[in-house]
């Protein structure tokens, strides 16, 4: 299993209460987001980071520079990646809310950073 290597406070972050972050995503947590796709990306785990990548880039009022960061590491990506992993991240993230997509890092980062008893895989919300 790989392991995810990210900075104490972007896993603070993630792990925070998703209810807290229904309406517009603080700056923080987009570039937490962003820094989660990167390891996730380092960690062979495709699917994973493109998914955050596009969340992240559908954001209407991210910040320039975050948006600069994600758009060059979500152009790797789609240079690297199955074009399907594309489409379907970005078909996958327009159906998640932020604390749909908070979920689904904690669940991420519990998998490959936070091994709990019994854990047999990751627990993502469904895609349609």
């Amino acid at each position: 299993m790989p392991e995810l290597a990210l900075k104490p406070a972007a896993l603070a972050l993630l792990r925070d209460d998703p209810a807290r972050h229904s309406e517009s995503p603080p700056r923080e947590l987009l570039m937490a987001m962003t820094q989660l796709a990167a390891a996730c990306w380092q960690a062979r785990m495709t699917q994973p980071a493109a998914d955050f990548l596009a969340y992240v880039l559908q954001e209407p009022d991210l910040p320039s520079d975050i948006r600069a960061l994600a758009d060059e590491r979500f152009a790797e990506l789609e240079s690297r990646a199955c074009p399907r992993v594309i489409a379907d991240a970005i078909a996958y993230a327009a159906d998640l809310d932020m604390p749909a997509m908070l979920d689904y890092a904690r669940d991420i980062l519990r998998s490959h950073i936070m091994p709990s008893s019994g854990a047999t895989g990751l627990t993502m919300p469904a895609r349609r």
